[in-house]
């Protein structure tokens, strides 16, 4: 549910003992109906709608960990920084300078607010919004909330990806008009150099909103998956 954990470097035994590890932990918190039952077929059904839920929570995790990268991915090919992608053995995915950042300040902000920790309860707390049972589960009304998900994310991410985006829009039209009026300038020659100078100080100027954006970025994350549960409840 978690590409933060769920990264190649990270040995699945390592992994698969974590998710024991905090299945025993929670397993007291979670309240089992007193008129449950428990037979093979009700007891396998039961455990295909906990996967749904699994599923539809690390969609929501998914969609704003990767849009994020996204929105760096479009800085990096504005800018020029996607001649020097890299592959990340972590993630299995090639990235570029801004992408990467964007992903390390993401996973640093997640674990020093203790975000994880708030993911724990969001599984948790899902006992209570869904309880075992095969009684309220929609799926219909979760399918659609998973398609306006995405739109809504995407429109988030290019919030961040915009003022990059305007600036570099600036520095081409200034250039195209340096070109008209001083034909001898070799516009080409200079353009790239302006464009990581441009990306550089941006990111200086910008390092306060983004963080800003980042923390707003991660409380919206949560409120989703909490809204992607009561999708599910009929």
């Amino acid at each position: 549910m978690n590409p933060i954990i769920s990264k190649a470097n990270i040995p699945a035994m390592v992994r698969m003992a974590l998710v024991l590890c905090i299945s025993l932990l929670i397993t007291p918190a979670i309240k089992i109906p007193a008129d449950f039952e428990a037979g093979t077929f009700d007891f396998l059904l039961g455990f295909g709608k906990e996967i749904a839920i699994g599923f539809l929570l690390g969609y929501v995790f998914n969609i704003f960990y990767y849009m994020l990268m996204t929105a760096g991915d479009i800085l990096d090919t504005n800018f020029g920084f996607a001649m020097a992608k890299m592959f990340d053995p972590a993630t299995n995915i090639q990235s570029a300078v801004t992408s990467h950042l964007l992903h390390l300040l993401f996973v640093l902000y997640f674990f020093v607010t203790d975000s994880h920790l708030t993911l724990m309860s969001v599984a948790i707390s899902s006992f209570d919004i869904l309880p075992i049972g095969l009684e309220g589960f929609a799926l219909d009304s979760a399918a659609a909330f998973a398609i306006d998900l995405f739109g809504s994310v995407f429109a988030l991410a290019m919030k961040l990806a915009f003022p990059f985006i305007a600036a570099e829009f600036i520095l081409e039209v200034s250039m195209g008009i340096l070109m008209k009026l001083i034909p001898q300038i070799h516009i080409f020659v200079i353009d790239f150099q302006l464009k990581i100078l441009l990306a550089i100080v941006l990111l200086f100027i910008l390092a306060a909103p983004i963080g800003a954006f980042i923390d707003n970025y991660t409380i919206k994350l949560f409120d989703e998956m909490k809204n992607a549960l009561y999708s599910l409840r009929a």
